[in-house]
């Protein structure tokens, strides 16, 4: 097997330092897309998030949906909600027995 010329080596290094910035160009597009959902780069999974979270995933997906949980909230008052809220809190979290 012959040696690669000076050209070919050079053309070989310019291929692999393409390759390598595209590598992390994909790798900081995928990071920013985590970020942008609200997840950590160690957890990719949303059912593993923290659920405060989960809560603004949620929150960014469905604007329509917590405009009207919190407009509902408002016309409630403070009482209910918490009434409200010791119900459902147990019902939305899952048990960790």
């Amino acid at each position: 097997m012959p040696h690669p010329s000076p050209q070919q080596e050079r053309e070989q290094a310019q291929q692999a330092l393409v390759q390598s910035i595209h590598e992390r160009r994909l790798r900081w597009r995928q990071q920013t897309q985590a970020r942008a959902l609200g997840l950590s780069s160690a957890a990719t999974d949303p059912a593993s998030a923290p659920i405060w979270a989960q809560l603004a995933v949620f929150a960014r997906r469905h604007p329509v949906v917590t405009c009207a949980v919190a407009a509902a909230a408002l016309t409630l008052g403070p009482k209910r909600v918490l009434r409200w809220a010791v119900v459902a809190v147990p019902w939305l979290l899952p048990s960790k027995r």
